[in-house]
C-alpha cells in the first residue's frame, strides 16, 4: 500500500472589478504550477492529484494536475466574477502530510 500526503486549503478572494474566465484560468494555472514547483524538490516524479476549485454562487470550475510533467486540465467555466472561493486540494503519493502542506 502506498502512503500519501494530503492537504486542503480554502480562501475567499475578491477583486475590485470582475475577472474574466481567462484571467481566472491563469490564476488557477499559476496556483497549480506553484504547487508542482514546491513538491518537485521532495518528489521529482510525483503522482497524485492537485486541484484548484473556483466556486462563486451556483457556478464552479476546477483545474487539475495529476503529476509531474502532466498538463493542467479544466472542468467547467465561470462567468466574470468579482469574488470566488478557491479550494486547493492536494494528495501526493509517496510524500507525507508535512511535505504536501509545505
Amino acid at each position: 500500500m502506498h502512503t500519501a500526503g494530503t492537504h486542503t486549503a480554502r480562501v475567499a478572494i475578491a477583486w475590485d472589478a470582475p475577472q474574466s474566465w481567462p484571467a481566472l484560468q491563469s490564476l488557477g494555472e499559476a496556483l497549480l504550477t506553484a504547487c508542482d514547483a514546491a513538491v518537485r524538490p521532495h518528489a521529482p516524479t510525483w503522482l497524485g492529484h492537485c486541484k484548484a476549485l473556483f466556486a462563486t454562487g451556483d457556478q464552479a470550475a476546477y483545474a487539475s494536475l495529476t503529476g509531474a510533467d502532466e498538463p493542467i486540465t479544466w472542468r467547467g467555466t465561470l462567468l466574470p466574477t468579482a469574488s470566488a472561493t478557491v479550494t486547493l486540494y492536494a494528495v501526493v503519493y509517496g510524500a507525507d502530510d508535512a511535505t504536501v502542506t509545505a
